[in-house]
């Protein structure tokens, strides 16, 4: 049974694909079901016509798969599957951007990942290889990882984190913003929308910022029970790892060096099905496709320019869980400074634009909150009250 906002996003594709033929993009925030939407639609659309859905992780594919109850077939190599008989068809698109067959509709998840260039790329060209489809992507982050907005599209239908939240679906994010611990990244170059990794692993690495890290972790972490930490390198990620188990704090490091087998046996301790580790160190690995309900906590160390990235990396925790009251986020890299916190509006910036502090940090607690804040959300503090200067001009009125 779909939610209300669900079928509200189902019935604007539909709506739009009555009247237009043009790209549509549908925004719907993390951990809310976007594969209902997606399944949904795919099961509408395959009474009368051929449906391909296409995602980059196999993840992805088996969530979405899992919620079709039309007859379905995969076509991917990280399933070992390779079928485009049945009326849906949901593909990795490593496997089949080079596929021609008679989809009428193309439902791309996460598709952020299409560029505004439609010359470049896999998506594009599978989409040109099928003139007549229809195109409709879905994402919880309508912009580009390296920055800017997506421009290929049309939004039709859009539900953000604040209303979701409001609605009783998510968890809140409980944001604190270490100042002391903000790196020094005025020598770190800005290539392709973001910072580039091997200079600012060079920064993370420094050991006094590690050990402020350790001191961190094992501060605000010590009554959390899902701890999830984003590094920029792996080498950085081993040093947390290797100092945490100095410090008696087991933890279980995955990267992209990781073997399948390595990272699903973490995932399964994280989530306790088995073994009990609480904190899951990663580097750019746990983005999208990561389904933990669990995580109450997130330490960032990964200073990102882009916002797709430092979204993506917040909505790993707003899922509820039972006993979770809310995901405790330490950002440790300046990012709620660079970007607010999650759902905040997107604001193009100037190349050469400076950070701009769009809250203020609580005294007695440390959340970051709204610059318009009376009193911290968390532990109540009130901030004072700033005068008005008064205006005293030098001469007498006429």
């Amino acid at each position: 049974m779909l939610r209300q906002y669900q079928k509200d996003a189902c019935n604007a594709v539909v709506s739009w694909f009555n009247y237009h033929d043009t790209p549509a993009i549908v925004v719907v925030a993390t951990g809310v079901g976007k594969s209902h939407i997606i399944a949904s639609l795919a099961d509408y659309y395959a009474k009368s016509v051929r449906v391909l859905i296409i995602a980059h992780r196999k993840e992805l594919l088996q969530q979405t798969g899992e919620k079709i109850t039309s007859d379905v077939g995969f076509y991917s190599a990280s399933l070992g599957e390779k079928d485009i008989s049945k009326p849906i068809t949901v593909a990795g698109i490593h496997s089949v951007y080079d596929v021609v067959s008679d989809w009428k509709y193309i439902l791309v998840d996460e598709c952020q990942f299409l560029s505004n260039n439609t010359d470049d790329g896999m998506y594009w060209q599978i989409i040109k290889n099928h003139p007549a489809a229809k195109v409709c992507g879905f994402t919880a982050t309508p912009y580009r990882l390296k920055g800017g907005k997506l421009g290929w599209g049309e939004v039709i239908y859009e539900i953000n984190y604040p209303a979701l939240l409001d609605m009783g679906y998510l968890a809140p994010i409980s944001n604190k913003l270490l100042a002391n611990f903000v790196p020094n990244l005025e020598n770190v170059e800005v290539r392709l929308g973001d910072y580039v990794e091997s200079q600012l692993a060079e920064v993370m690495e420094d050991p006094a910022l590690i050990e402020a890290a350790i001191k961190a972790i094992i501060g605000y972490g010590h009554d959390r029970h899902s701890c999830l930490i984003f590094t920029v390198s792996v080498r950085h990620g081993e040093l947390l790892r290797d100092a945490l188990k100095l410090n008696g704090i087991d933890s279980v490091m995955v990267s992209g060096k990781s073997s399948d087998a390595e990272r699903t046996e973490a995932v399964a301790q994280f989530k306790h099905e088995y073994g009990n580790v609480r904190y899951l160190i990663n580097c750019e690995i746990f983005l999208v496709g990561f389904y933990a309900p669990n995580v109450d906590a997130i330490f960032c160390l990964r200073p990102t320019k882009s916002k797709a990235l430092w979204e993506q990396m917040l909505g790993r925790g707003v899922r509820k869980a039972e006993g979770k009251t809310n995901c405790l986020l330490i950002d440790m890299a300046g990012n709620l400074a660079e970007h607010g916190g999650l759902g905040e509006p997107y604001r193009e910036k100037a190349r050469k634009e400076s950070k701009q502090n769009k809250g203020k940090i609580c005294p007695g607690c440390e959340e970051f909150t709204k610059p318009t804040a009376k009193q911290c959300p968390d532990c109540g503090y009130i901030f004072p009250e700033i005068e008005a200067p008064k205006v005293v001009h030098e001469y007498d009125a006429d």
